[in-house]
């Protein structure tokens, strides 16, 4: 009876971690739409995490969770986990949108998703761990899916959009890799909180800067703004945190090559881009040398419930 009790609730945690991977492949069309209103993508996503660390406040009030609000951070905890959201998880979003600009938003979403690659040689210079046989196959397979990615004739990605996924990846590696000092320090659901918040101080002032500060116009404006913060962003977080309690880390980040897979078809389906087979081919190599990396255990604590 225990056993099959266990089971389901193996199974619901499994599902609860699908439908977030497929939720953060939301996050492209959503913001997307925001930049076609005329938001720039530091005001785009000043207003994401706003939102989303708004909801998630006030979800955890409304939870009554006494252990996160009745005692809070200390200042020395929080401090760190700000400071890597406000640059290196900042970085990574700000890098994977501006990639879109030049390629295809679910092309970019898989170049950023070799970032496990990129924590891996993290560990090999600053916890000098040896370099395996396994990883220089993995690096060689992602290069090669790399190339077949840059397509042909009509279908060559830029170069540009290419180096701010990879970008990208660096910046989310570089979070992924300095959560090993923080990861203890308090609850996940706090640090993502500060980290969003961290976010938002970070776009914010971006926007202050170059004056691109506007709120949303419209209705529909607020809805797509609504669905990035809300949709693309909190709840996902809160599913991958709920199913972790149940779900090994590993499962997770395997479940989680979900997300651009749904961008790639996000994008065909409703912005109007195209993949060829040579691409299709490079996709699969790429997300197949990130999870092997995964597979044989992270040099890290799995952090996919802040992601994208």
């Amino acid at each position: 009876m225990d056993k099959s009790v266990s089971s389901h609730s193996d199974k619901g945690a499994t599902l609860l971690i699908a439908i977030s991977a497929a939720l953060y492949g939301l996050l492209a069309y959503f913001g997307t739409q925001l930049m076609h209103a005329q938001l720039s993508i530091e005001n785009m996503l000043f207003w994401r995490f706003l939102i989303a660390g708004v909801w998630m406040i006030a979800f955890s009030l409304l939870q009554n969770i006494k252990q996160e609000i009745k005692i809070l951070p200390a200042f020395r905890h929080v401090f760190p986990i700000f400071l890597l959201g406000g640059l290196c998880y900042s970085g990574s979003c700000g890098f994977y949108f501006l990639a879109t600009r030049y390629m295809e938003t679910g092309l970019a979403m898989v170049v950023f998703f070799s970032y496990p690659i990129i924590v891996a040689f993290f560990a090999i210079a600053l916890d000098r761990r040896s370099i395996t046989v396994s990883l220089m196959i993995a690096l060689l397979i992602m290069l090669f899916g790399l190339w077949l990615l840059k397509g042909q004739n009509t279908q060559t990605l830029s170069v540009l959009g290419v180096m701010y996924a990879i970008l990208a990846a660096a910046s989310y590696a570089m979070y992924v890799f300095g959560t090993r000092w923080t990861a203890n320090t308090m609850s996940s659901g706090m640090s993502t909180i500060i980290v969003c918040l961290g976010c938002a101080c970070t776009f914010l002032i971006l926007t202050l800067i170059r004056h691109t500060l506007v709120i949303p116009q419209g209705w529909h404006d607020w809805i797509y703004a609504l669905a990035l913060g809300i949709l693309a962003t909190a709840i996902p977080i809160q599913l991958m945190l709920e199913g972790l309690k149940r779900v090994s880390a590993l499962r997770a980040s395997v479940l989680s090559s979900l997300e651009p897979l749904v961008t790639v078809a996000m994008g065909i389906a409703f912005l109007g881009e195209t993949i060829s087979v040579m691409q299709t081919l490079g996709c699969f190599l790429i997300l197949s040398s990130a999870l092997t990396i995964q597979l044989q255990g992270l040099p890290f604590k799995f952090r996919s419930a802040e992601r994208g």
